[in-house]
């Protein structure tokens, strides 16, 4: 294998260190890793100020083409870290080809919804309201099923459910 087939790099995000085959970055070489790449090389770790809990995904995209986000991962902020990270302005995201730049309909969505906050007087004290009833819904809930399980939490009426 020659050697720089087999080199990896290290990439420093935040202080989590993501370990890379370097031919994998040198592959996107109009990227900014694969520059950051081309100018640090792999003697010591590249610093990357990004989400480290974001940038397995794109680490994904040098691997496979495409990225895979968990639910529990904001694809909107995993699109803003690939433009920032000059990926291409298409990438395919969990099946699905998705544009990097800002999307129009998100900023006139942004934009309707500061404007609306900004014109209703009261959202605040209407918001918390909303707040409140849903808590009480969820607090009635937990009542309930506390009562139908009962002191030992063996289904109607706290028995062990034998007959």
């Amino acid at each position: 294998i020659p050697a720089q087939a087999a080199q990896t790099v290290q990439f420093d995000v935040c202080g989590q260190l993501f370990k890379v085959a370097a031919k994998s970055i040198r592959a996107k070489p109009a990227t900014h890793l694969a520059k950051l790449l081309e100018k640090q090389g792999c003697d010591s770790p590249i610093f990357v100020d990004t989400a480290p809990e974001r940038f397995g995904c794109i680490v994904d995209w040098y691997r496979y083409g495409e990225m895979f986000v968990p639910r529990n991962v904001p694809i909107a902020a995993v699109m803003q870290d690939a433009r920032r990270l000059g990926l291409p302005e298409e990438v395919v995201v969990n099946g699905t080809l998705r544009r990097t730049p800002p999307n129009a309909a998100h900023k006139v969505g942004r934009d309707l919804l500061s404007s609306l906050l900004r014109s209703w007087r009261g959202f605040e004290a209407f918001f918390e309201g909303v707040l409140r009833r849903i808590q009480a819904h969820f607090d009635a809930v937990a009542r309930s099923s506390a009562e139908w399980q009962g002191p030992r939490g063996g289904g109607a009426g706290g028995g062990d459910g034998l007959a």
